[in-house]
């Protein structure tokens, strides 16, 4: 059951993440700063990435370890707990810098499904 999980978690992961760069295509990190939507939209996705990340078993975390399971889990904590002060450069860096990386990383973890 933890196997069927873990692939369901790191869908949700890749959905959320690849959605996270579509909406950033083509801005600027001073976007964040004129438009709300593109603003809650970007912090709700990067949330929800880091809860699935959250939810996947530490076999799984175990055997993925390229992944970066505490930094994509501290961002996200960081995001619930610190809503009122959101660093909006380190949220426009991940996306723009480390969520590319972390695409690659779930698709190729997907690629092999057969072992999770």
């Amino acid at each position: 059951m933890t196997q069927h999980r873990d692939e369901v978690y790191l869908l949700h992961m890749l959905d959320h993440a690849q959605m996270a760069v579509q909406l950033s295509e083509g801005k600027g990190r001073g976007d964040l700063d004129t438009e709300p939507l593109l603003r809650y939209s970007l912090l709700h996705l990067v949330c929800v990435l880091g809860e699935a990340a959250n939810r996947v078993s530490d076999a799984g975390k175990a055997k993925y370890h390229h992944l970066e399971w505490r930094d994509i889990v501290s961002m996200r904590n960081m995001l619930i707990h610190g809503y009122d002060v959101v660093d909006l450069d380190i949220l426009w860096k991940t996306i723009t810098e480390d969520l590319p990386a972390t695409i690659h990383a779930l698709r190729e973890a997907l690629s092999k499904k057969d072992d999770l």
